[in-house]
């Protein structure tokens, strides 16, 4: 279990190389903080907001790899059982779907669906 300040740290880490194009590094590190979380009473229910950072990440990498998002979201409602069927599993699997199927106005369909509910941040 990570302590506070190490998931802080860690978070900033992730954060920065996320804008700095690692977006490799950064996925790791948000699926990483995702699932620690778990295991943190506290932060548990922060645990889907570092998957979908993570997500994001692995799109950014590859913007291509829809397929591969889609098999990361599985992994990661297999670790994280209460992702399915969540605001964030179902915005995760309609960007994987809309990569897969090249279509660009239901990406931007998923994005407009998740933001009227809760904002992207700046992160």
């Amino acid at each position: 279990q990570l302590a506070s300040s190490t998931t802080k740290c860690l978070i900033k880490i992730a954060t920065h190389s996320a804008t700095l194009g690692d977006y490799d590094r950064a996925r790791k590190l948000f699926e990483e903080l995702g699932t620690e979380a778990l295991n943190n009473s506290l932060l548990k229910y922060t645990a889907n907001e570092n998957y979908v950072k993570a997500g994001l990440c692995f799109l950014a990498n590859d913007p291509q790899d829809g397929k591969g998002l889609y098999d990361k979201l599985m992994e990661w409602k297999e670790i994280n059982p209460s992702l399915s069927g969540s605001r964030e599993c179902n915005f995760l699997a309609k960007l994987a779907l809309a990569v897969i199927e090249d279509d660009v106005d239901e990406l931007n369909e998923a994005i407009r669906s998740h933001e009227s509910i809760s904002k992207l941040s700046d992160w």
